[in-house]
């Protein structure tokens, strides 16, 4: 056994070394590129449950997989805290499923040179779930726990089945959290059948009802959340499957744990119809009358005292758009996708809603509602394509901030966190969105056109403004007619008549005066401002009766 380990560890470390030159595969590449690391914000938490499902001799093609799923997890999710949208999250911790030792020390060994931070593993004897925590972000206390699921005891003559949980400490606030990972089966029969997941839920609540911190269960539970398939009901609005019902309601007295995905999916208002986490072959017809491959959720992450900030399930590298039959090609590194979640442990309540509005030469002045607690703010932005990014930090007294950095014209969202009095941040604010405005109005047409002819003598001059025109800045002499000398040596003649405001963006001029035939008349229109006080530019136009 032994040999065979020592075995796989140095096909790994030389496979490592050469993948990228020696695998033409489509999905590494000639050379394997991976996104930009950012960590959650002090007393929060990226947590991560994957299945990578490996035999128990690991080949080429199987090490393709496995690295594949180490470039999948390198790659994605997109980071809150990222900046650009090459940014991702780093997890904290990893609940690995259907990996045996020998092959999660191999793929540690490719995360860690792939990543800026050091994983090490955390297995219970015999535990099916395996953690990978991170240990630059977060610290181990004690050794992992493992528990029997009741109803695979061995007692059958069937192998017994153990799953894990661990107490960690968030290391920049300190703050104890507990992660617990399982793998129900998914055949119970002969050992207690339907009801074993109603079992093992009591099971595990009763393993957590002595953790008073955060708890986060991560793991594949072999069943999805409502009795309807997913093609039926992919928002999960049907009844509720017994087990998820016991997961999530007050055991007693017990506080409930909370579906992060679908707590994010639902507080966002988006659609969970790409929220499925296994693909496979349909044994009974689909709501569409036939068997192709059906998608279901059936992996999961629960939390309990603590705030679900984001989750979802990982965009399916290696699967098709729709479902339909599984590609060689595709390399899929598993049968599952990877859940992860940010949770916030510990922190101020999150702020309510900011305010913004626009100001002069493109600031946006962003303001908010003091939080009790707080010993600071966190000022977070972001454009179309990017994640939010911090940009700055305040004290307790600030609660506006006048953002010059912002480009004229482009959309951008606020959220503001609050910063608690051991560094912890809460969960941030719902955004709130504007437009930066930079320039003042500028016409983008007139009336005559420029370079019409045969205009005519009564004709007023119309000029139109791409935006709104403060009033004030309309004077009698923002708009001067002149016209042109009829002889190269003669003099121009400046021709009298009212501005006039007609619409929010519109400025006539009334001539005093009939204009006289044949002529060449010139506009030339003053910079006026818009009501931020942004100014504009001035312009002119030309035309002939």
């Amino acid at each position: 056994m032994k040999s065979n380990i020592v075995r796989k560890l140095f096909l790994g470390s030389l496979v490592v070394g050469l993948v990228t030159s020696l695998i033409p595969s489509p999905a590494i590449g000639a050379r394997a590129k991976v996104a930009r690391e950012v960590i959650a914000p002090s007393g929060q938490v990226m947590v991560a449950t994957l299945n990578a499902r490996q035999p128990k001799v690991l080949g080429i093609n199987s090490f393709e997989r496995l690295y594949s799923m180490v470039l999948a997890l390198r790659n994605r999710p997109a980071a809150f805290n990222g900046g650009a949208a090459d940014a991702v999250s780093a997890p904290d911790v990893l609940i690995v499923q259907e990996m045996t030792l020998a092959n999660l020390e191999i793929f540690q060994n490719i995360l860690n040179q792939t990543s800026r931070f050091e994983y090490q593993v955390a297995v219970a004897e015999g535990s099916l779930p395996k953690f990978l925590y991170n240990a630059n972000t977060v610290s181990i206390v004690g050794s992992p726990i493992a528990w029997i699921d009741p109803c695979k005891t061995g007692t059958d003559g069937k192998a017994i089945r153990r799953y894990q949980y661990a107490r960690f400490l968030e290391n920049s606030s300190g703050v104890g959290f507990t992660v617990a990972g399982v793998h129900l089966s998914n055949n119970y029969s002969g050992s207690g059948g339907n009801s074993c997941r109603q079992t093992n839920v009591v099971e595990l609540r009763r393993q957590m009802i002595a953790e008073t911190g955060p708890v986060i269960v991560g793991g594949d539970f072999n069943y999805r959340a409502v009795v309807e398939q997913h093609e039926c009901d992919p928002d999960e609005r049907s009844e509720p499957a017994e087990w998820w019902s016991m997961m999530t309601s007050s055991l007693a007295g017990e506080e409930p744990f909370v579906d992060a995905v679908r707590e994010s999916y639902r507080r966002r208002g988006v659609s969970m119809g790409g929220a499925w986490t296994y693909e496979a072959l349909a044994s009974s017809p689909t709501c569409k009358g036939n068997k192709d491959r059906r998608r279901t959720r059936i992996d999961y992450l629960f939390s309990t005292k603590a705030t679900v900030a984001e989750a979802a399930p990982d965009t399916p590298g290696w699967s098709l758009g729709r479902p339909g039959p599984y590609l060689p090609q595709d390399r899929r590194f598993s049968d599952h996708r990877f859940v992860w979640g940010r949770f916030v442990l510990s922190g101020p309540p999150r702020p309510t809603v900011p305010v913004a509005q626009p100001r002069r030469n493109g600031v946006i002045q962003v303001a908010w509602e003091p939080v009790d607690g707080a010993t600071g703010y966190v000022l977070y932005r972001k454009r179309k394509g990017e994640r939010y990014s911090a940009i700055q930090e305040l004290d307790a007294t600030a609660t506006t901030f006048a953002d010059p950095g912002t480009a004229d014209q482009a959309f951008y969202r606020y959220a503001v966190a609050a910063i608690g009095p051991q560094g912890n941040q809460g969960f941030e604010s719902r955004p709130v969105a504007e437009v930066a405005d930079a320039r003042g109005p500028r016409v983008i047409k007139y009336s005559p056109f420029y370079g019409a002819a045969r205009v005519s003598r009564r004709a007023s001059i119309y000029v139109r403004f791409g935006e709104n025109v403060d009033p004030d800045s309309v004077s009698g002499t923002t708009i001067r007619l002149i016209q042109k000398a009829k002889w190269k040596n003669g003099r121009d003649k400046v021709i009298g008549g009212r501005v006039l405001v007609d619409g929010a963006r519109v400025l006539k001029f009334d001539p005093n005066h009939r204009l006289e035939r044949r002529r060449v008349y010139v506009v030339v229109v003053r910079a006026v401002t818009d009501r931020l006080g942004n100014r504009g530019a001035g312009s002119s136009s030309r035309f002939s009766t």
